[in-house]
C-alpha cells in the first residue's frame, strides 16, 4: 500500500481530518472506520449483530470472527 496517512484531530475533538498522500480524503465531527477504509480503497464486509446477539456474546466482540454471532436463533 505504501501510502502516507495522517489523521488530524482538532484540539477539543470537534473535527477530524484524514489525509492520504497529502490530500484531504475525509473530514467530519467523527471519522468512521467505513469512511477511512473507503477512502483508502480497501474492500471490506459489514456484519451487523442484533442486540440479543451482542448480549449472548457478552456485549463485546469475540477474538475470532468465526465466533461472531449476528442473531440469536
Amino acid at each position: 500500500m505504501n501510502k502516507k496517512i495522517v489523521l488530524v484531530d482538532c484540539e477539543g475533538g470537534d473535527w477530524e481530518g484524514l489525509y492520504i498522500d497529502g490530500k484531504l480524503a475525509d473530514e467530519g465531527h467523527r471519522l468512521t472506520v467505513y469512511g477511512v477504509l473507503t477512502a483508502l480503497n480497501i474492500e471490506f464486509d459489514i456484519e451487523e449483530a442484533s442486540g440479543d446477539a451482542m448480549d449472548k456474546m457478552g456485549c463485546s466482540f469475540p477474538a475470532d470472527i468465526k465466533d461472531f454471532i449476528t442473531e440469536v436463533k
